[in-house]
């Protein structure tokens, strides 16, 4: 094709058009009588000049002519397979249109040809008709003027020039209008269009739309191809249009979404920089990996819109090793994974699972830091992947039905876990960490998994081990080893059910609860237990320390048939601890002191202890009736194995309800071994109580109370002042039965 340069003595020739509505071939229509067609001479065409008359020119051969003008009213048709070429010597005034250009394929090329930089004028339009071949071109920069307009389909600038666009330019026919700048680019700052049904497309190329809006109507849609590179500005939908992507490799780079975003199956994107989205992103995969990538620099996901993951797998943000602020009023949502080991996100916004698939958030080595909110509502639940959570001050929160998933290694640090309803956490694999975290709801450690709490936990909820024969463990890391709160961990009946640590001692807070079947300590380290322990499955309880020694401030229950073992090491039942139960405490390895309360039974019964007890100053035993049957009417505490006993301290009794005869007799402590000492508070062998008197009679293997008086001799009144320390027996009652 020509390329319609002129030779250096070419004379310019103004052409102006005569002749109404004809084509453009006729000589007889210019003025001068020649078809304006650069070859000697180079023309300026008119059309038409004549404001009185409009006119239409149809152009039904290849011309090639230096520049144009078409005035109001008048009208050039290019036709189909036609081509009309400016050669933009003057490239301020290639094109002046205050008319209407039509560009008519019918499926051949038909075109509009700019021979390097050029400006369109005017304030008329170039309309494509509804066909893909209808092109218009530039080798240099077309500079599209303010006031004017080219609307319809086909291909503007075909990667042979570049555009600034400062007019209007509409995407309304069915068939596409594709915009493909070459390296030069497309720099938008007028307005982009699609309405109607018509679609507009970016093909490979930068289009800079900094400070500027791209319009989609409804029913229309924006389609980025690879390579398509879109800058700054704004894209707004209107409900039923959306912005989508032909393939694989299109960049967003600052940008505002006022609308939506859909991105198909196997389709990547690059965010660069940061997004504002006050729209919707919707991630549509079907099995293939659907993939939003953020680069640059502080990678951000701002707005007040939402990202939707929906119900694939496959559905994937990462940060390419940065990371992403996901900013406050912004939601991600979904399932698939947010990521993906390849970059942090500090979350300021809400990150919601609400699908029957997980989604799993998976940082590198920058991190995760929570900030804002996180929930998981759907079945499928929320996965974290190794990496550091921190959730500092904040909570995540699991709902009814759904789950949390923590895998190996990875550590929530600080703030709270909580869940409701049948929701639940639950370990996926070995050695998660939990640090300084306050945790409520239910926490489940499958067989064989292993959970470390670092620095203490404040546990408003239930943990629960769960082997099946494997050992697993909440295994006490760090500088602290608090287990706070009211709530407890429940160790099943399996004797591979571990609480341990790395050297140090255990503090169990005083309104919680340790209770099943396994082994605490497991020679890794000591506790002073200030809440309550229970033994109460069929399989025992062991508690094993090592030199840090076990001290009871609390209570410690044996009521399964497995009891309570108290491995080798020393316990110590401290003043105010209690010792109390149904069932028996295996002691007969350990070294036992008891300074605080025994009271078997739980109102009342019968509590067997294997080894040897020694009551200090401090002690007391505790004990209740109800009737003269014993072990369920009145509490007996039976001692067996070396069974040496050694009394001090004082005898407790309490009459529940019940006053006995004077002939009634009650056993209270039997032993196999032997009993040696007396209770402080036994005076020449009776003991006085709130309810009455007993004779104590105690022989070497077991004590016996008997002679009830419910009103103490005369001359024994001045001792009751002295008893009124036994109020603590009101107390100690209230503690075995809280």
């Amino acid at each position: 094709m020509s390329t319609g340069l002129i030779h250096a003595q070419a004379t310019v020739v103004d052409s102006t058009w005569i002749g109404g509505s004809a084509n453009w071939n006729v000589p007889a229509n210019w003025s001068p009588g020649n078809i304006p067609n650069n070859s000697t001479d180079s023309y300026q065409v008119i059309i038409d000049g004549n404001d009185g008359a409009d006119s239409v020119v149809s152009l039904n051969t290849n011309a090639v002519i230096d520049n144009l003008s078409v005035t109001t009213g008048d009208t050039l048709n290019i036709l189909n397979s036609r081509s009309l070429s400016l050669t933009t010597l003057t490239p301020s005034t290639a094109l002046t249109n205050n008319g209407t250009i039509n560009l008519n394929s019918s499926g051949s090329a038909t075109r509009l040809i700019f021979g390097g930089d050029a400006a369109i004028s005017g304030t008329g339009q170039i309309q494509l008709s509804n066909n893909a071949a209808n092109q218009i071109t530039t080798t240099g920069v077309l500079n599209h003027g303010s006031g004017h307009t080219i609307r319809g389909a086909g291909t503007l600038l075909n990667n042979l020039g570049g555009m600034i666009n400062h007019g209007t330019i509409v995407a309304d026919s069915s068939t596409t209008l594709s915009i493909a700048p070459d390296s030069r680019g497309f720099v938008n700052q007028g307005s982009l269009q699609a309405t109607g049904s018509g679609s507009l497309t970016f093909a490979a190329g930068i289009f800079t739309n900094t400070g500027h809006t791209i319009h989609v109507g409804s029913s229309s849609q924006l389609i980025l191809s690879a390579g398509t590179q879109l800058v700054g500005g704004t894209i707004e939908t209107i409900e039923g249009g959306f912005t989508t992507f032909a393939a694989t490799g299109a960049v967003l780079e600052d940008i505002t979404l006022n609308g939506t975003i859909i991105q198909d199956t196997a389709i990547d994107t690059t965010i660069r920089n940061s997004i504002t989205n006050n729209g919707t992103i919707s991630l549509q995969s079907l099995g293939s990996s659907t993939d939003l990538f953020f680069t640059g620099t502080n990678p951000a996901i701002l707005g007040s819109g939402e990202i939707n993951l929906n119900s694939s797998s496959a559905n994937r943000i990462s940060g390419a090793g940065l990371v992403i602020t996901h900013g406050a009023d912004h939601t991600i949502r979904g399932s698939g994974a947010v990521l993906l080991n390849q970059g942090g996100m500090i979350n300021l916004g809400t990150i919601i699972a609400n699908q029957s698939s997980a989604m799993i958030i998976d940082p590198d080595a920058n991190g995760f830091v929570n900030q804002g909110t996180i929930q998981a509502t759907g079945s499928g639940g929320l996965t974290f992947g190794p990496g550091v959570f921190t959730n500092t001050d904040h909570t995540i929160e699991i709902g009814d039905g759904s789950r949390l998933y923590l895998s190996d290694h990875s550590e929530i640090i600080g703030g709270a876990i909580n869940t409701t309803g049948t929701g639940y956490v639950r370990m996926s694999d070995d050695d998660a960490v939990l640090e300084d975290v306050t945790f409520s709801g239910i926490l489940n450690v499958n067989n064989s998994i292993n959970l470390q709490i670092r620095d203490g936990i404040t546990n408003n909820g239930v943990i629960n081990l769960q082997s099946s024969n494997t050992d697993t463990s909440l295994q006490l890391t760090g500088t602290t080893h608090m287990l706070n709160g009211t709530g407890e961990i429940v160790l099943g009946n399996n004797v591979n059910n571990r609480v341990f640590m790395n050297g140090g001692v255990i503090t169990n807070g005083v309104s919680h609860t340790i209770r099943g079947a396994g082994n605490l300590l497991s020679n890794s380290g000591g506790m002073v237990n200030k809440g309550t322990i229970i033994g109460d499955q069929t399989n025992a309880l062991v508690i094993d320390p090592d030199a840090n020694e076990f001290e009871n401030q609390g209570e410690l229950r044996a009521t399964g048939s497995g009891g309570i073992t108290l491995a080798s090491g020393i316990f110590t039942n401290s003043a105010g601890g209690i010792i109390s139960g149904t069932s028996f405490f295996n002691a007969s390895a350990a070294t036992f002191t008891n300074a605080g309360v025994i009271s078997p039974g739980t109102s009342p019964g019968n509590l067997e202890f294997q080894g040897d007890i020694d009551f200090t100053d401090s002690a007391s035993l505790l004990i209740e009736i109800a009737g003269t049957i014993a072990g369920s009417e009145y509490d007996v505490l039976t001692v067996t194995g070396s069974g040496l006993v050694s009394l001090d301290g004082n005898l407790d009794i309490v009459l529940l309800g019940y006053t006995p005869d004077v002939d009634d007799e009650f056993t209270i402590m039997t032993t196999t071994g032997e009993i040696t000492g007396t209770f402080d508070n036994v005076s020449s062998g009776v003991v006085f109580f709130s309810g009455g008197q007993f004779d104590v009679t105690f022989n070497s293997n077991h004590i016996l109370l008997s002679n009830y008086s419910a009103v103490p001799e005369p001359h024994q009144w001045a001792l009751l002042t002295s008893l009124a320390a036994l109020a603590i027996t009101g107390i100690r009652h209230q503690k075995i039965h809280r």
